[in-house]
């Protein structure tokens, strides 16, 4: 089997740790935190108290321990049923300190074995450190696909532009990263860097425009949509969009922008009026519409594209833009019926991929 060595360094690396932060009056971290160092401490103990004596592992046990750690940092991530923000932060400290015990362990079995997980996690850390604005601070590598959703939400207001821009471009070292851990990424949302940055995007692009949808009439959504054109908006939205789907964001926040009470034959115009006469409660009219087909009909056609989830997919794809902007352009000409409406959103749900309508489906059903 393999070899094994004493837990030692790790325990007394969490003792440290909950040394370091519990004072006389008053803790630098939560009870919570403090509980579990506690506890991670004697899950590591044949014994405790006085005659307390370190358990022995192997290298396959010092990882899963560390990995049990990352699940409960994972579980209070944004978008969790406990998301805490706080918590994140902590237990992210405590990560590291665990992280220095093992390999302080690992440094008894071979040279060998404490520089290469020294390594890694030397990787790892450059890897978070660049991957998100600090004050957020995680690792999206292998998410799951809400993760990336909350995530394209809270780069709404968080982090600078330079930020933003060094988290999608890291998203490439995140995986490689994830690649040299030996981490099967076969069945996680994102399979690749690239799919990543399409998730993030989405999210970000739906919740702005969830934002815009909150408007109860014509001029109060156009004014909403205008003022994503402001130019720190548009800077934020440049950085996270990147310029392959920046310039078709801009394109479509621009037409959504030019609806006002004296254009509302726009077909932006069409849905905010559809709106008011009915609330958008044409689920079921979006998720058919999602499958395909002319099944999008004219009476619930515009109101359909004020779906967040809708926007987000049509900006991030380029052909479902161009339709939907020369489908706008029709209807503000006056040159196109309810038939030729039905047609041309079916030619806009056509344009995306399957599981950009699958999302929307899902959404249209269950939210």
């Amino acid at each position: 089997g393999q070899r094994t060595v004493s837990t030692l360094p790790v325990v007394r690396a969490l003792n440290n740790f909950k040394r370091a932060n519990t004072g006389d009056i008053s803790n630098k971290v939560s009870k919570g935190t403090l509980t579990k160092t506690t506890e991670l401490m004697e899950n590591l103990l044949e014994r405790s108290g006085v005659m307390a004596k370190a358990k022995q592992a192997d290298l396959s046990s010092l990882i899963e321990f560390e990995k049990s750690l990352q699940r409960d940092i994972k579980k209070a991530m944004p978008n969790s049923s406990f998301a805490d923000p706080v918590a994140v932060a902590e237990l992210t400290k405590l990560k590291k300190a665990v992280q220095e015990g093992i390999t302080e362990s690992l440094d008894n079995i071979s040279p060998n074995a404490g520089a290469n997980y020294r390594a890694l996690n030397a990787a790892y850390s450059d890897t978070m450190s660049n991957l998100l604005p600090p004050r957020l601070g995680a690792a999206f590598a292998g998410a799951a696909k809400g993760e990336y959703d909350a995530l394209g939400r809270m780069l709404m207001s968080g982090g600078s532009t330079s930020a933003i821009e060094m988290l999608m471009k890291s998203m490439d070292t995140a995986y490689a990263t994830a690649a040299k851990a030996g981490i099967d990424m076969t069945s996680v949302a994102a399979k690749d860097a690239n799919t990543a940055r399409q998730f993030i995007r989405q999210g970000y692009v739906k919740n702005i425009f969830k934002d815009v949808n909150e408007a109860t009439d014509l001029t109060k959504f156009a004014n909403k949509a205008k003022q994503l054109s402001a130019p720190d908006a548009m800077a934020r939205a440049k950085a996270v969009l990147g310029p392959e789907n920046f310039n078709d964001y801009k394109r479509v926040v621009n037409a959504i922008g030019d609806t006002s009470d004296q254009a509302k034959s726009s077909l932006f115009g069409l849905a905010m009026r559809q709106k008011e006469l009915q609330g958008i409660t044409a689920v079921g009219g979006i998720a058919t519409a999602a499958s395909g087909g002319a099944a999008a009909a004219a009476s619930g056609a515009g109101m359909i594209l004020l779906a967040p989830v809708v926007l987000s997919r049509i900006v991030t794809n380029r052909q479902a833009v161009n339709h939907l902007l020369g489908l706008n352009t029709a209807v503000k000409r006056g040159i196109i019926n309810d038939a030729g409406i039905a047609s041309g959103m079916a030619k806009i749900f056509d344009s995306l991929d399957d599981n950009a309508k699958e999302d929307i489906r899902n959404e249209a059903w269950y939210n």
